[in-house]
């Protein structure tokens, strides 16, 4: 079986010309949007699906659907599962995946990014419909949504255009990142130890990555150790002692950190954020400065990572320096919030923007 052929199929036909009247888009539009957002959708569901986590989410996804239409996907058409498929898709996803998915298949195709948007959240519910159709009445669980995307991912690679490409969309690698983030850590962690950190004397930057790189792995890494050692193979009690000879290795590299050079590199995120902001008027220059204001909430995060393990003096210093520029941007931040039409999207990255802020501050 080819799933990407199999759902094109029922995907042609009657329930082409439903979902092109509800998309408002043409026939032959939207089959080529489907030719295009197809993989593109499939690909993102096989990344989620890559983590027993992701795995579950997709089943649940399907669970929440009527099994009854799965069979027929025309009956699925105008009824209340296409409706909450905008929402559906952006939880499984993420927002700004969604964001960048119907802009790459946008340059692509030629159509534009408001109605691929549109048709995404449409599409999902009859792409996880045909998903749920090809386990003909079995358990749908996250073992068979697992195996189903792992025995497909080849049919589904080979069918993304040469135009879409994805791994330029913000976001989209990460989607299959939760298990390889804690494999990676565990890898290099005896390396980190042996090589005594505490002599090293590296940018801010880097610091700050490798500091909150290591926050996700004390805190949820070691939360949820049992799924760590599933995917690595070790033993429950190895991957506690990777966990604990890291922590040790960079608590003692923490007395070497340049605090004055990591403020300067703050300094310098900071008023890149404050440039962005001030760009945004309406609701086009909000769009326009997305790219940046999420690439700035991603940067921020990883600066409040590493903030958080810094000694007393080193959380006093950025503190104060996180204060002041708090005030400064929330009002800034309020005020473009409080503009009329603007999307979700953008609202998304405005509040993701301010709890990342105000977790800077304690």
């Amino acid at each position: 079986m080819n799933l990407v052929d199999v759902i094109k199929h029922q995907l042609a036909g009657e329930v082409g010309k439903k979902l092109s009247g509800m998309a408002g888009i043409s026939e032959g539009d939207l089959q080529k949007t489907i030719g295009v957002a197809l993989p593109g959708l499939l690909s993102g569901l096989g990344s989620v699906a890559s983590t027993k986590e992701g795995a579950e989410k997709v089943a649940n996804a399907i669970g929440g659907l009527d099994s009854s239409m799965f069979g027929n996907l025309a009956s699925m058409v105008g009824g209340g599962a296409l409706q909450k498929g905008g929402s559906m898709l952006g939880n499984l996803l993420g927002g700004g995946v969604v964001d960048g998915l119907a802009a790459a298949i946008g340059k692509t195709t030629g159509i534009s990014q408001a109605l691929i948007k549109t048709a995404l959240g449409y599409l999902v519910p009859l792409v996880l419909g045909s998903i749920g159709s090809s386990f003909k009445g079995g358990k749908i669980d996250a073992n068979g949504i697992s195996k189903l995307f792992s025995e497909q991912k080849q049919n589904i690679a080979a069918s993304v255009p040469a135009g879409l490409n994805l791994d330029s969309i913000s976001g989209f690698k990460a989607l299959s990142n939760a298990g390889s983030a804690a494999v990676s850590a565990a890898s290099k962690a005896p390396a980190a130890a042996a090589s005594g950190l505490s002599g090293l004397l590296v940018p801010g930057v880097i610091i700050a990555a490798l500091l909150a790189a290591a926050m996700w792995y004390f805190n949820k890494g070691s939360a949820e150790v049992d799924k760590v050692t599933e995917t690595v193979g070790t033993a429950t009690s190895g991957a506690k002692d990777v966990i604990d000879s890291t922590k040790d290795a960079l608590a003692n590299s923490l007395p070497s950190v340049d605090l004055e050079k990591m403020k300067g590199d703050a300094a310098g995120l900071f008023d890149s954020l404050s440039t962005d902001l001030g760009k945004v008027t309406d609701v086009a220059t909000a769009e326009a400065s997305l790219p940046g204001l999420q690439d700035s909430v991603l940067k921020l995060e990883t600066l409040s990572g590493a903030m958080k393990i810094l000694p007393a003096d080193g959380k006093a210093l950025l503190g104060d320096f996180v204060k002041g520029q708090l005030e400064k941007l929330n009002p800034i931040i309020e005020k473009i919030s409080a503009i009329p039409g603007l999307g979700d999207s953008v609202k998304s990255v405005l509040d993701k923007l301010k709890t990342v802020l105000a977790e800077m501050m304690g």
